[in-house]
């Protein structure tokens, strides 16, 4: 009897993982699907893109690394910084695998982004962390609690994370930073290849 209650609980608990891989995986789907309300899509050469959002402010290229972000800036802000409202999209090996989007809730006198991404329903600038987790599921990082992290089968990732600031009236925590990464298939083991994943992802500023 007790064996057959071991069995069972071992079938319940693989039924259980069964189920959130695929549920990653449907997740992942439908990140990789969506066109983030913009109309563009991962993976979208930069030129495709700028035929739809137009000409960024200014582009940035890392030096000797084929790496290249587009930042779309407020009407008359000419410079990028640390708290400039935006969205950024980067492009690697010529597709786009990563987007930013930046908003300062806190600060009423600083101008909006010219674009808000809104990948699901929920999963945009300005909305509650609730809205994440309905959005999204449970974080992946239960201690930060600001990053989602969805597989594919073939071992690429989506990595949603998220930045929530206190408002000083109200006390409410609004997103002021979200951000949606394409990662790569890549093994996280040590030595060269842990290097070059920590390389990718400093390459699409990730670090």
């Amino acid at each position: 009897m007790a064996r057959i209650s071991l069995v069972l609980a071992l079938l319940g608990l693989g039924m259980l993982l069964t189920g959130c891989g695929n549920r990653s995986g449907r997740m992942f789907e439908r990140l990789y699907g969506t066109d983030f309300g913009l109309g563009v899509r991962f993976e979208l050469s930069q030129a495709q893109v700028r035929g739809v959002l137009g000409e960024p402010a200014a582009s940035v290229e890392v030096q000797g690394e084929i790496s290249v972000t587009d930042h779309y800036l407020p009407q008359d802000v000419i410079e990028t910084g640390s708290d400039t409202p935006q969205l950024a999209l980067t492009y690697l090996d010529g597709v786009l695998v990563r987007l930013f989007n930046r908003w300062l809730p806190e600060d009423p006198d600083q101008p909006a982004p010219p674009f808000y991404m809104e990948p699901l329903s929920g999963v945009k600038l300005g909305n509650r962390k609730s809205d994440f987790v309905d959005a999204l599921g449970a974080p992946t990082d239960p201690i930060a609690g600001n990053e989602w992290r969805f597989e594919h089968k073939d071992g690429r990732k989506i990595l949603v994370t998220a930045t929530f600031t206190e408002m000083p009236n109200t006390g409410d925590q609004l997103c002021s930073v979200v951000q949606i990464v394409l990662i790569p298939a890549m093994e996280e083991l040590a030595g060269e290849q842990a290097e070059e994943n920590a390389d990718w992802r400093r390459r699409v500023g990730m670090e």
